[in-house]
């Protein structure tokens, strides 16, 4: 078997098939070197949540699929859950699903760029139509093209 250059998006590729074909959805995967060994963290969901059982079993699963590619190669921590209830979105479909409802800026680095300090954006909520996000606080509200309610 050639080998596999390990990249977050082959193991992706790898991994969102297996979750989908268990009704999962991948929220998001990290991928990095920690020392010696690599760490692959998954996060997973579903319409009316994950349970402790659903992520020991795509620990099981996954593990071996990543196992039996070799991917990524020599010793790895894998770790899968939930996004919980502070899950980043990231994804197109993220924004969507939670159209309407408020948000917090988790990284005050993108809202700084744009003039804005974190202090002054603590809430944002979703604008039903168009493809931006407005402060309630602040009544500022910036567009981001990739997304479209």
């Amino acid at each position: 078997m050639p080998e596999v250059k390990p990249t977050r998006e082959n193991i992706i590729a790898l991994v969102e098939p297996v979750l989908e074909a268990q009704g999962l959805d991948l929220v998001d995967l990290e991928f990095a070197r920690m020392g010696s060994r690599w760490l692959v963290r998954i996060y997973m969901d579903r319409e009316g949540g994950v349970t402790l059982q659903d992520c020991s079993d795509m620990s099981r699963l996954i593990g071996d699929i990543l196992d039996v590619n070799d991917l990524p190669p020599g010793p790895y921590n894998l770790e899968v859950s939930s996004p919980g209830l502070d899950r980043p979105l990231k994804r197109e479909k993220d924004f969507i699903k939670y159209k309407g409802m408020q948000a917090r800026s988790g990284s005050g680095r993108s809202w700084t760029a744009r003039g804005i300090s974190r202090a002054s954006w603590p809430v944002l909520s979703r604008r039903a139509a168009g493809n931006s996000l407005s402060s309630r606080q602040t009544g500022r509200s910036f567009a981001f093209p990739w997304i479209k309610f």
